[in-house]
Order: structure tokens, then C-alpha cells, then sequence
């Protein structure tokens, strides 16, 4: 029975894969130890399982979690071991790896802001509360009753009147960046003046502050956002999570309850959203 699995294995291998299979059996007339062709090569990979912790030992429950394990293994010792020269050996393959530009060349390409450890880019935060004001701001207003917001903001006049003041203070002491990628700056490329580039930036800006002026857990995590992209290079697509978060937020209607503002004022918006849902 064993010689006829055996035989069938053999045939599928060759069959299916083209691999010839070749039992290595020890000479009956040798005496004392002898070292059989290829056969060290399973005991040296057992010799390897060993060295892990959890295979030196049966300790896992089921033999899937074991499987799992001698895959990580092999992984492990692939990716530590493996260089050109011995994928040329096992594939039959002759790649040349001349080319590939050495960490000096890679680090002449990175953003100056990213080849030390503290340096920042504040106006990099201003970038990104642009684009809050484009991805976010602008289609949340269109789609949700805007002349209820309409509304509220002609009654918080003076506390936009502040927002602008001190974002304009930023402006002028951090300016943002008209370097980058994405749609905001090729919009911005597209003005023939600095100063309608930088008045572009300013009014987005300036609607992702007022929208996230309020103490919310979604202002925090703007906040957050804004810090981190002083250290990164302008791209609107940093903001994309923010907008899957955003909008599935407000799709399953959930109800911030960090709230840190007056009762007054929760009362306020309550009545004109109610005011404006019965005469639209």
C-alpha cells in the first residue's frame, strides 16, 4: 500500500509540475555513519523550526496554527537571507540591480521637511485645511439644508469675524504651500497671480475653520490631521480617510457627544434645523 502511494505521488508530480522524484536510500554495506545526497536538507530545515520558539515544541492546538506558523518561518529566514546573487541561482534569472538609485539618490527626492526629524511645515497645515474646506465643507453644505446654515452663520457673525482674523494672522506668518499634487493645487496653478492662489487657499480655509470651530471629537480629529500634515508634502489625498470617516459618520446619523459649547447654543441650531425642515 505504502509502494503504491508512493508510486502515485510520483506520477502526479511529474505529471502536473514536470518534477522527478529520486528515493535516496542509505548502502546496506556501509558501516557507521554516511552522508546521503540531499537528505541533510530536511533535517536542516527541521534544524531551523527548532530555532523558533513556538515550533521547537508542539504547542499549538490545531495543526492550521502550526501550518501558519512554518509559513512565517519560512518568510522570516527568506527575507533575512535572500539577495541577488542566490534568486539568480534559484530562478535561472540575470537581473541587473546596478540601477536601483542607492539611499543618497532616494533621499535628494524626498520633501526637505521630511530629511530631519523636527523640522515642520506649518503652512503645510493650512494646505490641508484646504482641502477639509473643498472634500468636506463645500458638499456638506450643499447637501444638507443650506439655507438653515445660511442661517446660523449670519447669527455668529462676530465669532467669524474672529476665525478670519486669526487665520489671516496665519496666513501671514506661515503662509501655505503652492507646491504639491492634487486638485486644489492644480487649481491653484491655473490663477496667473500669488495673491488669488493665496486667496483661494484662505476662503477654503477658512470654511474648514469655521465648520470645525466647535469642541467636537470630528474637530479634534481635524486638528489632529492638520498637525501631522506639517510634516508631510501637500497632497489632497492625505485627506481622503478624513472624508471616509467623515461621511460614514454622517451617513449612519451619529451624534457627537463631545460638545463643549453652551446649551444655548445646541438649543439654537436644534430650533432653525427644525425651523427649516417644516418650511423648506
Amino acid at each position: 500500500m505504502a509502494v503504491m502511494m508512493v508510486n502515485l505521488y510520483t506520477h502526479w508530480l511529474k505529471r502536473w509540475f514536470s518534477w522527478m522524484v529520486e528515493t535516496i536510500k542509505r548502502n546496506e554495506n556501509t558501516q557507521g555513519f554516511e552522508a546521503l545526497p540531499r537528505r541533510w536538507v530536511v533535517e536542516r530545515t527541521f534544524g531551523w523550526f527548532g530555532r523558533y520558539r513556538r515550533l521547537s515544541k508542539d504547542y499549538e492546538y490545531l495543526p492550521s496554527s502550526s501550518e501558519t506558523m512554518l509559513y512565517i518561518v519560512m518568510i522570516n529566514r527568506d527575507a533575512t537571507t535572500f539577495n541577488s546573487e542566490s534568486f539568480k541561482s534559484v530562478f535561472h534569472l540575470n537581473f541587473d540591480f546596478s540601477n536601483i538609485p542607492s539611499e543618497t539618490t532616494i533621499d535628494n527626492y524626498a520633501p526637505e521637511v521630511q530629511k530631519t526629524t523636527w523640522a515642520l511645515t506649518p503652512g503645510g497645515a493650512i494646505n490641508f485645511l484646504a482641502f477639509v474646506g473643498l472634500y468636506i465643507v463645500i458638499p456638506e453644505f450643499i447637501l444638507f439644508q443650506p439655507r438653515a446654515r445660511l442661517h446660523i452663520l449670519k447669527q455668529q457673525r462676530r465669532k467669524i469675524t474672529l476665525i478670519a482674523a486669526g487665520l489671516l494672522l496665519c496666513f501671514l506668518v506661515f503662509p501655505p504651500l503652492l507646491t504639491g499634487l492634487g486638485t486644489v493645487i492644480k487649481i491653484a496653478n491655473l490663477l496667473p497671480h500669488d495673491i488669488l492662489k493665496m486667496a483661494l487657499f484662505y476662503s477654503l480655509s477658512l470654511l474648514a475653520c469655521v465648520r470645525f470651530s466647535q469642541p467636537k471629537l470630528i474637530s479634534l480629529i481635524v486638528l489632529f490631521n492638520s498637525l501631522i500634515m506639517m510634516k508631510a508634502y501637500p497632497w489632497d489625498k492625505y485627506v481622503l480617510p478624513l472624508v471616509v470617516v467623515f461621511w460614514y459618520l454622517k451617513s449612519v446619523g451619529f451624534k457627537e457627544q463631545f460638545r463643549l459649547f453652551k446649551q444655548q447654543d445646541i438649543a439654537l441650531v436644534k430650533e432653525n434645523e427644525r425651523h427649516w425642515s417644516t418650511n423648506p
